[in-house]
């Protein structure tokens, strides 16, 4: 296994951690299917270009951050970043959703 193929699976685990979603989040993000993203992240099969870009697009990243190594230094900042900017849109979503009167929140459906 290449070491782009390496570093570009812990990119996605560290982001899918970062933005707490599962695999079937981020395939349906990135237009791909689970399958062949499963595939990818367990390195059973290199993902093409153009399904790095869509996987760059949905977390919100440079194709190329995917591909770097995780520990550099540059990449840790980034990764922190959108760690940050995901933590922030989740306090805006609590605080909207507080903000609202009862009638206009959704009720769970069972």
């Amino acid at each position: 296994m290449s070491k782009s193929l390496n570093f570009f699976i812990k990119n996605v685990e560290l982001l899918l951690e970062h933005y707490q979603w599962k695999q079937t989040d981020l395939a349906k993000r990135a237009g791909i299917e689970t399958s062949s993203l499963s595939l990818y992240v367990n390195g059973k099969r290199s993902p093409r270009l153009k399904v790095i870009d869509a996987i760059a697009d949905a977390f919100g990243v440079e194709a190329y951050e995917l591909l770097r190594d995780p520990s550099s230094d540059s990449n840790v900042a980034r990764l922190k970043e959108v760690k940050g900017l995901v933590a922030a849109a989740h306090e805006v979503l609590k605080k909207v959703s507080s903000d609202l009167p009862k009638s206009q929140k959704k009720s769970p459906q069972k």
